[in-house]
């Protein structure tokens, strides 16, 4: 589920990337200035280095779970 929503922000990134830069289907024609653009690239890359941080949390918390789960079947086996 937290993979599902982090897929759903990045691609709300991209497409506020697309409304900036006039190309996203179906929306209003914007007449984005370099500054707007810009600023929504430094959005968009402040946003994907937080996703990128979360995901690291991600995988060591699946680490520890199957260093866990490795750990309780050993015990068993013995």
């Amino acid at each position: 589920m937290e993979e599902l929503a982090l897929s759903h922000v990045i691609n709300a990134e991209g497409e506020k990337i697309q409304y900036v830069l006039g190309s996203l289907k179906d929306a209003k024609r914007h007449d984005a200035t370099v500054e707007d653009a810009l600023a929504v690239n430094s959005s968009a890359t402040k946003m994907l280095e937080t996703i990128i941080k979360y995901e690291l949390l991600l995988k060591n918390k699946l680490d520890r779970a199957l260093d866990a789960y490795k750990k309780h079947d050993s015990d068993e086996c013995e």
